[in-house]
């Protein structure tokens, strides 16, 4: 579903010529989000108007586009705010695709300070041969390595992915 809406919206932004300007709006509104939780939870109240819901969003943004407006519209008329956070990344690897953009996810045991996020977005803009639009991520669960991941291709080199191939390995030149 959340694809859906944001194909939706990459096409109306790119037909308003308004894709970087919506992406833009997008990010402040997530931040605007983040900052003010009790705003979330107005949004998603079912009591609340939407009039009053798209008035408290102007009154915390402050002027949107009339694109953005009309997305963030519908979907509390659809009663599909909780898809928010989903469509915006994914409006964000169409924007970076139409624009000739890598979008990578890279999810490592710790944060990487941010001398080794510019190192390693410089060395994958050099294998791949443009711009690269880098996501860092921490996953917990991991005990060493990173986990790469370009749309729907992932490149496991965790610590745990090593260890199992090695073991296959282990396991197949012992078993001749």
């Amino acid at each position: 579903m959340a694809r859906r809406y944001a194909r939706a919206l990459f096409s109306a932004a790119a037909g308003q010529k308004a894709v970087d300007s919506v992406r833009q709006e997008l990010a402040a509104l997530c931040a605007a989000l983040d900052a003010v939780p009790s705003l979330e939870s107005a949004l998603r109240h079912p009591r609340f108007a939407r009039a009053d819901k798209r008035a408290l969003l102007q009154k915390a943004l402050g002027h949107l586009s009339p694109v953005t407006e009309r997305f963030v519209s519908l979907l509390l008329e659809k009663k599909r705010w909780d898809a928010l956070r989903d469509i915006v990344p994914e409006y964000e690897r169409l924007a970076d695709a139409a624009g000739g953009v890598l979008s990578v996810r890279v999810e490592t045991p710790r944060a990487l300070a941010a001398d080794e996020r510019d190192r390693l977005r410089r060395e994958l803009e050099k294998k791949w041969g443009g711009t690269v639009s880098l996501d860092a991520r921490v996953r917990e669960d991991l005990v060493g390595g990173a986990v790469f991941r370009v749309g729907d291709r992932v490149w496991d080199n965790s610590l745990k992915a090593q260890l199992e191939r090695l073991r296959e390995a282990w396991l197949q030149g012992s078993a001749r």
